[in-house]
């Protein structure tokens, strides 16, 4: 974090390990529904729409390690003027597109195995 408190910069810097990290995220949720990376996920979809975001402590997970996961995702918007963008553009759209790309796989699987079963149950 820059001495302004911009984070922008670390955002750029450390990118596709941001990419990698959250696509293996979305991954845990969407194909074996883990808890941790839902709550994640919700945190996430939180700061899309701008909502204001209160977080409690659970005693089932690690609130040092979700701080930490929600502060190298770069899901703390910057708070300096004309910056809310750049977050917008640079990070939001870019998770939300591995988040769409990982669910898209996800329903393709889903839907192949219904479409197995189907016809195996069709050829008997």
């Amino acid at each position: 974090m820059g001495s302004d408190g911009c984070q922008c910069e670390a955002l750029e810097a450390n990118q596709e390990a941001r990419r990698l990290q959250w696509k293996e995220l979305c991954t845990q949720f969407y194909y074996d529904q883990d808890e941790k990376a839902k709550r994640i996920l919700d945190y996430f979809e939180a700061t899309k729409v701008d909502e204001i975001i209160i977080s409690t402590p659970d005693k089932d997970q690690n609130d040092a390690q979700f701080s930490q996961l929600v502060q190298f995702l770069g899901l703390q918007k910057c708070m300096l003027p004309g910056h809310q963008d750049i977050f917008y553009q640079k990070n939001v759209q870019m998770l939300d597109l591995v988040k769409n790309q990982v669910r898209a796989g996800y329903h393709t699987q889903v839907a192949n195995l219904k479409y197995a079963e189907f016809d195996e149950r069709a050829n008997i």
